[in-house]
């Protein structure tokens, strides 16, 4: 963000500091600084979570300003989208979260009084050299009195998420056309041509003639794997324009609404999958690498993580993969670690020489088993096997053996092993 960079919102104007990590919004000469005051202090006390970014009143004389800050450095969704959607791919993910978290943001809309979301106000937050994506704030400003005369005085960027009725009926605010319009403009842009003066642009917007759904089906199209492109991409394409539209014959048809759909059919696990079927594992990896620093490292499968860091050579982040979901006491993990060993074993050879460099990689997941509350008794099994087959260290399989299984099964191949 530059510094004195801003626009025009319908109370006042907003403008960027240097350093991106603060916004101040300027307000216009109030006869009386009472309501403003009432409504930063209603903010504060009602909303929670670390998603918001709140503001602090500063006056000096008859100057009202709103001050946004954060530790973190902050870029506008404004200035973000355009540099993402030379990268669909891997950022279609990053969309459609924020997509949900407008969704929920918006929930909070009405009870609080806060001026609607725009592609301005809110924002990426990043840190590192890279500056890489951490999450959305949202810039929590106050809704104050105005009209539709103002609305059409403000920059085109203020009411992009804003369906038409709410300009004239704020109770009319519909958080399912924002997330559309979020989904929309990270995707293709503006719902109408930019190049248009501000006040075309507006009356374009009123009479509804926006969005690109032709765009649209194109750029989402590119950016799914070739098996899943024509499909969803014309569905999701029908389902946006439907929201856009606030179109009513698919509620009343009872048919499944745009989200709903996305949140079953464009999931991380379904994407990385036919990447992977299609041969490209390194976009299904990229897919469950970004899915962790956008959710957390619970929410990512890592025996998936750890087979295509196998198939791509990346050994050692394999390795480091299968402890990452031990850990974290994922159940597969104790199934897939000795996968992982098997696997290399068949393609090394069977000598007890490769068996050796393999043994330091299972007393490691021992560790970690012994460390956590997962039941041992599969792993210990697996393993046993291995050394048994593999490494000729009957000794060594049978005192994994020790403790009776408390699975009928396992009790059988506990016994045949012994």
């Amino acid at each position: 963000m530059s510094e004195n960079a801003g626009l025009q919102l319908p109370f006042g104007r907003l403008s960027y500091d240097s350093g991106n990590t603060s916004f101040v919004i300027t307000l216009p000469v109030l006869r009386s600084i009472a309501p403003i005051e009432q409504s930063v202090q209603r903010l504060l006390t009602r909303l929670k979570g670390d998603q918001w970014l709140r503001p602090e009143l500063e006056v000096e004389g008859s100057q009202v300003r709103l001050r946004y800050r954060w530790p973190e450095e902050l870029y506008p969704v404004s200035e973000v989208a355009s540099k993402w959607r030379s990268s669909t791919r891997r950022n279609l993910p990053h969309w459609f979260h924020l997509a949900e978290c407008l969704l929920t943001a918006s929930s909070c809309m009405m009870p609080v009084g806060l001026f609607p979301f725009t592609p301005a106000t809110v924002f990426v937050t990043a840190s590192g050299n890279k500056r890489e994506a951490l999450g959305f704030k949202f810039a929590a400003i106050p809704a104050l009195s105005f009209g539709l005369k103002d609305w059409a005085a403000a920059d085109p960027l203020t009411w992009q998420w804003t369906n038409p009725g709410a300009f004239l009926r704020p109770d009319d605010f519909d958080g399912k056309y924002a997330a559309a319009a979020a989904l929309h403009f990270c995707l293709v842009g503006s719902l109408v041509p930019e190049h248009l003066p501000n006040r075309e642009q507006f009356l374009r917007f009123l009479s509804g003639r926006t969005g690109r759904e032709g765009l649209f089906q194109k750029y989402f199209g590119e950016a799914l794997p070739d098996s899943m492109k024509d499909e969803e991409a014309a569905t999701l394409s029908q389902k946006l324009v439907q929201a856009l539209r606030r179109h009513p014959s698919a509620a009343q048809e009872g048919e499944e609404g745009l989200f709903a759909y996305a949140q079953k059919n464009i999931t991380v696990l379904r994407l990385a999958n036919r990447w992977e079927y299609e041969s490209r594992p390194d976009e299904a990896l990229q897919l469950w690498l970004d899915h962790e620093k956008w959710n957390g490292p619970q929410e990512v499968s890592w025996w998936r993580v750890a087979r295509l860091c196998e198939r791509l050579g990346r050994r050692q982040e394999a390795e480091q993969s299968i402890f990452k979901g031990l850990q974290l006491e994922q159940e597969d993990l104790l199934e897939k670690a000795t996968e992982l060993i098997l696997s290399r074993l068949q393609k090394t050879g069977r000598g007890r020489s490769d068996f050796s460099d393999m043994r330091p990689l299972i007393e490691q997941c021992d560790q970690i088993i012994a460390a956590g509350q997962m039941p041992s008794e599969q792993h210990d099994l697996r393993a046993a096997h291995l050394f048994l087959k593999y490494g000729g260290d009957t000794e060594a399989a049978v005192q994994r053996l020790k403790t009776p299984a408390s699975d009928a099964w396992q009790k059988v191949q506990q016994n045949l092993f012994v």
